[in-house]
């Protein structure tokens, strides 16, 4: 998907009255680049992932929080 086919998305999310927790424009900005099987990709970042898990607040994305964490802690 494009940048500019996940906007014209995330507006539509909107207008339904579903909210983005986190603005687009900084998720493309702080996004990794990675090499998926010779395929270009951008995926986010771990402390976009981490403030998207504690929205959300579920008790596996609360989980999902200490690991990765961890991993954080780890890369340091």
């Amino acid at each position: 998907m494009t940048a500019a086919r996940f906007e014209t998305v995330v507006a539509a999310l909107e207008q339904a009255g579903i909210r983005n927790p986190v603005a687009f424009e900084g998720l493309w900005e702080r996004s990794e680049h990675v090499d998926l099987g010779g395929t270009a990709c951008r995926i986010v970042g771990i402390p976009d992932l981490i403030r998207m898990k504690s929205e959300a607040g579920r008790p596996q994305d609360l989980r999902d929080i200490e690991e990765l964490e961890r991993i954080v802690r780890l890369n340091k």
